[in-house]
């Protein structure tokens, strides 16, 4: 009785829980299945089925999530085996922070510490896109393309 007396008060709270976040944001991979926990892909055809669930990212918390993202982000823009520091990298993993913290910020949306932490994230990414777009408009094409963000405007600072 309480649940549903709490789902006609907050509505948007209940159907916007945190553990539908979490699955919104394994649905952001590409893989059929569930990308896996600690390491645990090579494993996977050997698992039983409640062994696979319980190693999902499905059941992550939401920083595993993260880093598992931010990984990901690194594998598809690294130039070479390692690279973590180049241009396109250091944007590809800003923008995973940046979307984690939004997602955090529209649960929490009176955290405004984290909000200053998004406006410097932000800044920060902006700054990069700004210094690729000059030194290697190219590669700038392909991370604005691959990630979906809007393009600079030659008006910005």
């Amino acid at each position: 009785m309480a649940i549903t007396r709490m789902a006609v008060l907050f509505p948007r709270r209940v159907i916007m829980g945190p553990w539908m976040m979490r699955r919104a944001t394994c649905a952001l991979f590409s893989t059929q299945e569930a990308p896996m926990r600690l390491g645990m892909e090579s494993l996977n055809t050997s698992m039983s089925e409640p062994v696979r669930r319980v190693l999902s990212l499905d059941n992550a918390a939401r920083k595993e999530v993260t880093q598992a993202r931010i990984s990901r982000a690194i594998e598809a823009f690294q130039e070479r085996p390692g690279d973590t520091g180049s241009s396109a990298v250091q944007i590809a993993v800003l923008t995973v922070r940046i979307e984690s913290t939004r997602e955090h910020i529209s649960q929490h949306r009176k955290d405004n510490s984290t909000k200053r932490g998004l406006d410097a994230l932000v800044t920060k990414r902006r700054k990069l896109l700004k210094y690729m777009k000059r030194t290697d408009f190219d590669g700038y094409r392909r991370v604005i393309n691959a990630l979906k963000l809007e393009p600079l405007s030659d008006k910005r600072r």
